[in-house]
């Protein structure tokens, strides 16, 4: 939320069962922009930020991206869509 973003976007992510989550957004080539999240995580409830850049820091340019969640419990995918 919120989408579309101008600056900044937060993912709620529940993690039924405990593992490592990995977090990534995609350009539209399916290239990955930047991970957002690799790490152990408990049995929860966990927010992601993204600052709308890159992996280098820069902004990224106004579009579709998609986002992809990992977890042991499954994968799961959204379009967030960056409107400068």
């Amino acid at each position: 939320t919120p989408n579309p973003i101008s600056s900044r976007a937060s993912f709620r992510l529940s993690v039924p069962e405990a593992g490592k989550v990995v977090a990534d957004v995609f350009d539209i080539q399916g290239r990955l922009v930047r991970r957002l999240a690799d790490r152990e995580m408990p049995s929860c409830t966990v927010e992601v930020a993204w600052d709308g850049a890159d992996a280098r820091g820069e902004q990224v340019a106004t579009g579709a991206y998609f986002y992809r969640v990992s977890s042991p419990s499954g994968t799961a995918v959204g379009k967030v869509i960056v409107s400068r």
